[in-house]
């Protein structure tokens, strides 16, 4: 089964307790800004079976995993 990102973010995530201020023009800020657009989990849902087995880790965050 495919595993969905939460459309809102956890109270104790990273940013929410950390100010993360990156430079604007650095990698990681542009990656940042355009993720949630760049990979969508319905891009993969080809690759996953609908019923059988537990639910994945959010494929696109795997996308974006691999290219950090």
């Amino acid at each position: 089964m495919i595993g969905k990102r939460p459309s809102q973010p956890a109270l104790f995530e990273v940013g929410n307790v950390f100010d993360l201020a990156l430079p604007a023009t650095s990698f990681h800020a542009q990656l940042a800004r355009v993720s949630d657009g760049l990979f969508r989990d319905d891009d993969f849902a080809v690759l996953y079976h609908q019923r059988m087995g537990r639910p994945s880790v959010p494929p696109s965050q795997l996308a974006l995993l691999v290219l950090l």
